[in-house]
């Protein structure tokens, strides 16, 4: 009865030390892949010192600039993740990352007013005078911010599916705001990394495994229609790219969930640039009807709803309509 004991105590303790191991070089591998990450992500971008503190930013391209503020959980990188998939190549692309983000330190730059002021500090270390101003998700109220201090700066604002008023409590058993999904789903650089590995390898199944959080009601349907069309796959994933890894990103993704959640009534009616509003009728962080609501409020603005798209519009059976609408509208066009 002994030996047979001995034998099987043995067997668990074999057992135990490989799973110790298996798991000790699994988390090394997280460790490195993060550390590659942080710094290709460092030697991406350029640290700029502006009178309201440093700031990284991306420029690239020749052509009228486009200043894109990027959304929750993004950065630089996700800037110009989102030009990439628009036709925007005769532009030259101004991508800064948002206080909280990456390379640029949240400091005390933490309501939009203070991240336009932000902005606004960084075109003058740059020299740039009249831009056009993109913005995107939780960088929409920045970008309102920018347009209505600063009008003198900018020549034409894009605004895309943007948040416009704080999230309405929602019933029991209804989905939280997006940038809290995120949060929860991404929180922990071991599971960014997981993330990563799946989305370098297959990115047909890193991407239809996330991509429902960008839907309020019709995921399956849209997932689907995006993962067959292969270059609209290669930009959802290229997109889930700069969410990764999270801990970088992670104090500016906070501060995006506070500023949600306090947001003040935005001054549509201040606006005095030529504006153009995107928004997915599946959005799940703003209804189309908020968003159209707001746009209505600007003087001039022109609005469209993009039917089937999500949080990312230019994606869906109608993506390639808001892309070019947001080319067009950059040319002066509309």
């Amino acid at each position: 009865m002994k030996r047979p004991l001995a034998w099987f105590l043995r067997i668990l303790f074999l057992v135990a030390v490989a799973v110790l191991l298996a798991a000790g070089i699994f988390f090394a591998k997280a460790a490195s892949w993060k550390a590659d990450a942080v710094e290709r992500l460092a030697a991406g971008a350029e640290i700029i010192e502006t009178s309201a503190g440093p700031q990284q930013c991306a420029t690239t391209g020749d052509g009228p600039p486009i200043l894109v503020i990027h959304g929750v959980a993004g950065g630089y990188d996700q800037a110009l993740a989102i030009a990439s998939a628009l036709p925007l190549e005769n532009n030259q692309i101004l991508a800064p990352s948002r206080p909280g983000y990456l390379g640029t330190p949240l400091g005390t730059n933490i309501l939009p007013s203070q991240q336009a002021t932000a902005l606004s500090a960084l075109l003058d270390s740059q020299s740039h005078g009249k831009v056009t101003v993109l913005a995107f998700g939780n960088g929409v109220p920045v970008a309102i911010d920018f347009a209505t201090r600063f009008p003198d700066r900018i020549d034409r604002l894009i605004l895309i599916s943007g948040v416009y008023e704080r999230p309405k409590p929602t019933p029991e058993g209804g989905r939280p705001p997006l940038p809290r999904e995120i949060l929860t789903m991404l929180g922990g650089d071991v599971t960014s990394a997981v993330l990563a590995w799946t989305l370098e390898k297959d990115p047909a199944r890193g991407t239809g495994d996330v991509l429902p959080l960008f839907f309020k009601t019709g995921a399956a349907t849209a997932t689907q229609l995006i993962l067959a069309n292969t270059e609209q796959t290669e930009s959802a994933s290229r997109f889930l790219m700069t969410m990764l890894p999270i801990s970088p990103r992670e104090p500016g993704l906070r501060n995006d969930l506070l500023q949600f959640q306090i947001l003040q009534p935005l001054p549509a009616n201040k606006i005095a640039v030529s504006t153009l509003v995107i928004h997915g009728n599946d959005d799940p962080l703003q209804s189309v009807e908020g968003a159209r609501l707001f746009a209505a409020k600007i003087p001039g603005a022109v609005f469209l709803a993009i039917e089937g798209a999500g949080y990312l519009p230019w994606l869906g059976p109608d993506g390639k309509r808001a892309a070019t609408a947001i080319s067009d509208f950059a040319r002066g066009g509309l």
